[in-house]
């Protein structure tokens, strides 16, 4: 019984660790990562849907602060177990940080599949946030691969998306890449007018 109250402690503070780090992730991921750290079994002994977030999390923290990602096998199996539990929301971020993962190694061609599979997802759930990591990836994306009207159809739905999202840093950076866009497809004039427009928001910001 002892050892049975002690594993059921040991998940519940997993899992509350988990929970705070995904709260702060977006604003404060290097809290996160820390917290995150402080955990570094989760993956091994606690249950399946528990590895599967803190490979998620991990992922997406060191994605965010540049690190090394973890390896392409345990984001894919955080995908599959998303994929498998129906859990949308999860599979929608679970995507995407695999998405990356694949483009960090070169893997591009890849990557772009599960960028657009991811992209589908997230617009039917209407999450105006995580589309706009799919938009701006989609147009980096595009622009390494020199599809120039494609990386500023993308620009042009991030720079929406900012403004409904009314993130004066996401709006600098949605006029900046339909800048990059429009130099690009040759319209120099355009391109500077955006940048013009970018100057307020940029203001703005710390």
């Amino acid at each position: 019984v002892a050892g049975i109250l002690l594993t059921a402690c040991r998940q519940d503070t997993i899992d509350r660790t988990l929970a705070d780090a995904d709260a702060l992730m977006e604003q404060n991921a290097d809290s996160a990562y820390a917290l995150l750290q402080q955990i570094p079994d989760a993956a091994g002994r606690a249950d399946e849907a528990t590895r599967a977030r803190y490979t998620l999390l991990l992922t997406q923290a060191a994605y965010k602060l540049y690190r090394p990602v973890p390896s392409d096998t345990l984001i894919r199996s955080a995908v599959g177990y998303y994929e498998q539990a129906a859990n949308r929301a999860m599979l929608c971020r679970a995507y995407y940080y695999h998405a990356m993962t694949l483009y960090e190694r070169g893997r591009h061609d890849e990557a772009l599949l599960l960028l657009k599979k991811g992209e589908h997802l997230t617009r039917d759930l209407n999450d105006l946030l995580q589309l706009s990591k799919y938009y701006e990836s989609l147009c980096m994306v595009n622009d390494r691969s020199h599809n120039y009207d494609l990386m500023q159809k993308y620009a042009k739905l991030f720079l929406d998306n900012a403004f409904q999202l009314n993130d004066s840093i996401l709006i600098a950076r949605g006029y900046n890449h339909m800048s990059t866009a429009l130099v690009r497809l040759g319209f120099t004039e355009n391109s500077k007018e955006s940048i013009l427009q970018s100057l307020p928001y940029l203001q703005r910001m710390d």
